[in-house]
């Protein structure tokens, strides 16, 4: 998957994978398991519990105020429902997303998912039928989510958690972050939600503004 603009900053590359036994796909479809995005439009499976701001002001401050004076950004965060993890992008990252992951999950023909989804991203989705030699679909023609490649595969749109080494500082993925395997969508980065109050200290403490951003739609 194609990821977004980079940043500046101390930044990670992927470091070697470290696979994992349950053969995890983005969006599980093994029985007993969360169905993927397609299997039902209108409920996505069991959607984690997104805790609350949480409170910081008990977790020990571990950088200086000179660290912390100085501002690199915005943060967002969200908890992923295929995995439990936390999410981290840039506000503008996640919103774009969002916004894609709204037009595929609600347009009903293919006028409305023009008018709902990024100019760019319609673009690029119609150039599989150019690239097949196939007529474009027209606008009055049914839209559904299995129409759109890569889609209910998991492949489509971004995965942001497979990108936050571009918008997260290394020192940060080193510290909480595990690289975790799936069977089929690649690595990603894993951080256990329950250490979302120390991560939200030590990103601050680096000059981070974090916000809460799950009532941003679906963006991970």
């Amino acid at each position: 998957m194609q990821s977004g603009g980079k940043s500046s900053g101390s930044l990670i590359r992927p470091p070697t994978v470290i696979p994992i036994p349950s053969g995890w796909l983005r969006w599980p479809s093994r029985p007993g398991t969360m169905p993927g995005p397609c299997a039902n439009r209108s409920s996505k499976g069991t959607v984690p519990t997104m805790p609350n701001h949480p409170s910081t002001s008990s977790a020990p401050r571990l950088l200086g105020s000179a660290a912390r004076a100085q501002r690199r950004g915005t943060l967002v965060y969200t908890v992923s429902r295929a995995n439990g993890g936390i999410v981290l992008a840039p506000p503008a990252r996640a919103r774009y997303i969002a916004r894609t992951h709204h037009a595929i999950e609600t347009a009903t023909t293919w006028a409305e998912f023009r008018r709902l989804a990024p100019r760019r991203e319609y673009s690029a989705i119609l150039r599989h039928w150019d690239d097949d030699g196939e007529p474009r679909p027209r606008g009055t023609d049914r839209f559904d989510s299995e129409s759109v490649p890569g889609y209910c595969d998991g492949d489509y749109p971004a995965w942001l958690q497979q990108e936050m080494h571009e918008h997260v500082p290394a020192e940060i993925l080193r510290r909480f972050a595990t690289r975790q395997s799936t069977f089929l969508n690649g690595s990603y980065w894993h951080i256990d939600q329950e250490r979302l109050a120390e991560l939200i200290v030590v990103l601050e403490g680096l000059g981070y503004e974090v916000r809460d951003g799950s009532s941003m739609g679906t963006w991970h």
